[in-house]
């Protein structure tokens, strides 16, 4: 092994450090020489995600999960409420969180819950007559 070999190995971590902070203050440069080396290029990045393929999948799930709300009609890609960092909107548990939303137009218009709260939220938003007959029985009956 030589010694440019036994360097990169002992000193690897630095060494990507400073090749990204170069490529971040010289953009155009790492443009040009893309451009120029197209082939090469398009053969890291395919052999980047081959090696990578289980973070490209975790990456997507949660591109998904933060950007991307489905309907019947199919995905509709929109701005969301921000993903809460407390868990659940409605419980605050810590789970999986689905955003459930009230309005295709306005995707704005939803909340950030856990999977029983979704499920919940989405049997009364189906009944809602009946969930308004319940609560004014049950302040009949506790009166």
């Amino acid at each position: 092994m030589s010694y440019h070999q036994l360097y990169y190995q002992t000193h690897r971590e630095k060494i990507i450090a400073q090749a990204r902070e170069w490529q971040k203050q010289h953009p155009e440069r790492v443009k040009e020489y893309r451009e120029k080396n197209k082939e090469k290029y398009d053969i890291l990045i395919k052999r980047w995600r081959e090696n990578n393929r289980e973070h490209l999948n975790q990456y997507s799930r949660e591109y998904l999960r933060a950007h991307c709300v489905s309907t019947i009609n199919g995905r509709i890609y929109d701005l969301k409420r921000p993903y809460p960092k407390n868990g659940c909107e409605l419980c605050g548990r810590s789970r999986k969180l689905h955003y459930h939303h009230y309005d295709d137009a306005n995707l704005m218009k939803g909340m950030w819950l856990c999977i029983p709260c979704h499920n919940f939220v989405e049997q009364i938003d189906e009944h809602e007559d009946l969930v308004k007959k319940y609560f004014k029985l049950r302040m009949e009956v506790c009166a």
